[in-house]
C-alpha cells in the first residue's frame, strides 16, 4: 500500500524552465518507486506543489547584467485539511546559456527529489539543508 501523490505545477505554465523543472521533478519522484503518482488530487494521500520562484532581491551578476537567483520549492499539503505539512527549497543561479541553465536546474531538482525521498522515509530526522546561497 504505497502513498498516493498528486504533483501540482504551481509555476508559470508558459515558462520553459518551469515546465522542465516540473517534468524532471515528476520523473524523479516516479523513479523513487516508493509512491503512486495520481492524476486526481482528490485521490491523493499527499499533494506536492512545485513552485519555481525568482528572488529579485538576491540578484547575481551574470555577463554584466543582473538577474534574480532562482529557487524551486516543493510544498507538501495534506489534501483533506489543506494543511501545509512541510516545505523544501533548493536554490540555483540563473545562467545565460541554456545548457548551463538546464544543468543548474537538473542539479537543483535532483537535490529536491532526494530531500523529498528522505523526508517521507521512515527516518526520524529531516533532510539536511544542502542548498547553496547564490554567489
Amino acid at each position: 500500500n504505497t502513498t498516493r501523490i498528486f504533483v501540482a505545477n504551481a509555476g508559470d505554465q508558459e515558462n520553459a524552465d518551469c515546465l522542465r523543472a516540473y517534468n524532471v521533478f515528476y520523473a524523479g519522484l516516479d523513479e523513487l518507486h516508493r509512491f503512486t503518482l495520481v492524476s486526481d488530487p482528490a485521490a491523493a494521500d499527499l499533494i506536492v506543489e512545485l513552485h519555481y520562484e525568482i528572488d529579485l532581491g538576491a540578484s547575481v551578476v551574470s555577463d554584466g547584467g543582473r538577474s534574480g537567483a532562482r529557487q524551486f520549492r516543493a510544498v507538501l499539503i495534506e489534501p483533506r485539511t489543506h494543511t501545509l505539512v512541510w516545505s523544501l527549497t533548493e536554490r540555483t543561479n540563473y545562467a545565460v546559456r541554456q545548457a548551463n541553465r538546464d544543468k543548474n536546474l537538473d542539479s537543483a531538482i535532483a537535490a529536491l527529489v532526494t530531500d523529498f525521498g528522505t523526508l517521507v522515509s521512515s527516518q526520524p530526522t529531516p533532510p539536511a539543508n544542502k542548498s547553496k546561497a547564490p554567489r
